[in-house]
């Protein structure tokens, strides 16, 4: 005897509200209140009798001897009604069904039921058998006709209003809504965690800002802002004398660039080296060799710029570089320079230079942190919108109302 959930067919009642925790539940108990179970039950003991009547028939078959002809036609006969009754064991181990309460599985199985009988009725050997085993053929027509109307039956409770596909349809929505809302319930707790963890580093973020407060009352750090003010100094001043180098060389950065591709002297490498960075190129420059490569451009103009009106621009820019006005830009630039490294010597020896530079290292990644967390959470509420389990839950209450009036919450 085939167990199976009872029918389809729902009464009409006021509407019930219900936990979309126990929606499934509710469903279920609203099938047991209709007449499925029997119609099933019915079908499958049909299709069960039916096979057990197949099953006879094929015994007596196999062990009945043939008679009233030669032996080699006899031979020929045994093996094709052999044949017959090994198709015929395998078709009924096909349509041997197990007690299940997954719907898919009763509706595939009519899919294999209707298939396996096709196949049985268009067995050629089946005229070789109904010749020499007329009653045991007889009884196998009346089995397959026994098929034929409980796959009949079956197809009709499965394509029926409320049948096993719009049972099936009604699960395979409350499943993938039970994955969105196990998944939302996962987001959920992720936001949570990463909701207390930037509390935390807006927290600790909050305590190294008392830190340098603190910091800043210290006897230490009137000095330690001393230095400081005198660094920005000196690198405002650096800025400052880096200007002034570059007033004088940037009208020439595409000459010096001229005269190194067109080879023009022994010195092209230097003229490189101030086409691509001049302030680095004169800080390096000690000797001044750059006077005597103003010179060589100088006297080799007309070979780099046939223009004329260009050329008397180029020889002015030229003329501006002046071994005193390079010596006065370069001993304040290297006065600067070394004003700088003492400078950053000594923040580096003070200790609340160092505290400092550690709290804004811990700063930062916490600054980091709390924005990474913060882009996390954005992420995870955006994946929980578009989970749309709200709609989904609307869709899915308006197309049980015509099985059973329900509100789901």
């Amino acid at each position: 005897m085939f167990k199976f959930l009872k029918g389809l067919i729902g009464k009409k009642d006021k509407e019930e509200t219900v936990s979309f925790s126990f929606i499934d539940e509710w469903f279920n108990n609203k099938l047991k209140e209709t007449d499925l179970r029997d119609e099933l039950s019915t079908v499958f003991d049909d299709v069960s009798l039916a096979l057990k009547k197949i099953n006879d028939s094929l015994v007596r078959i196999s062990t009945q001897v043939i008679t009233g002809i030669s032996e080699e036609h006899k031979a020929v006969a045994e093996e094709h009604i052999g044949n017959y009754v090994s198709s015929m064991k395998h078709y009924v181990k096909q349509l041997t069904y197990r007690e299940t309460r997954d719907f898919n599985s009763i509706i595939n199985f009519d899919e294999t039921l209707s298939a396996a009988l096709q196949e049985m009725e268009s067995l050629k050997e089946f005229a070789l058998v109904k010749k020499f085993n007329e009653p045991e053929a007889n009884e196998l027509t009346e089995s397959f006709g026994i098929l034929k109307d409980a796959e009949s039956n079956l197809d009709n409770l499965i394509r029926r209003e409320h049948g096993l596909l719009y049972v099936a349809e009604i699960k395979k929505r409350m499943n993938l809504i039970d994955k969105k809302h196990k998944r939302k319930l996962e987001l959920q707790t992720q936001i949570e965690r990463e909701t207390a963890r930037k509390n935390d580093e807006e927290a600790y973020k909050s305590k190294l800002e008392t830190d340098v407060d603190n910091l800043k009352t210290s006897e230490d750090y009137e000095k330690y802002d001393r230095m400081q003010s005198r660094k920005i100094n000196l690198e405002k001043e650096k800025e400052r004398t880096d200007s002034e180098i570059k007033a004088v060389f940037q009208p020439l950065v595409n000459v010096f660039r001229k005269y190194d591709v067109m080879e023009l002297g022994a010195d092209r490498a230097l003229a490189r080296a101030y086409a691509d960075d001049f302030v680095k190129a004169l800080y390096s420059d000690e000797r001044m060799w750059v006077l005597s490569l103003i010179q060589s451009i100088s006297d080799k103009l007309p070979e780099i710029e046939q223009d004329e009106a260009k050329r008397m621009k180029i020889r002015q820019s030229l003329m501006a570089v002046s071994e005193d006005s390079l010596k006065q830009v370069l001993a304040k630039c290297r006065a600067v320079e070394d004003g700088l490294k003492e400078v950053r010597r000594q923040l580096t020896a003070e200790v609340t230079a160092r505290k400092l530079e550690d709290i804004k290292y811990k700063m930062n990644h916490a600054e980091q942190q709390i924005k990474n967390l913060e882009e996390s959470i954005l992420t995870h509420q955006k994946e929980i919108n578009e989970l749309k389990i709200e709609k989904d839950l609307i869709s899915l209450e308006r197309d049980l109302s015509s099985f059973a009036k329900v509100r789901i919450q």
